[in-house]
């Protein structure tokens, strides 16, 4: 998941670096936060990581809005 990040360009945050370490929990668990705060959070965060990933991938460079992952900006 790093690897597929960096290649991206996509800089890999202390918030990130967390999602990554619980993937084993999210997958065989169905843990995504400790509290639900927490939780919403980490499903915005990994909702708006899969869609840059996308976006990179396909060479879009066109404006989108980020919460969570560019911290509530217009990026492109």
């Amino acid at each position: 998941m790093r690897a597929i990040l960096i290649d991206l360009g996509i800089d890999i945050t202390p918030d990130i670096i967390q999602l990554i370490d619980m993937r084993n929990e999210a997958v065989h668990e169905g843990e995504i936060g400790s509290n639900p705060a927490e939780a919403y959070k980490n499903v915005r965060l990994l909702n708006e990581l899969i869609h840059e990933i996308i976006v990179k991938l396909i060479g879009y460079k066109g404006q989108r809005r980020s919460s969570v992952l560019y911290g509530d900006k217009i990026v492109n």
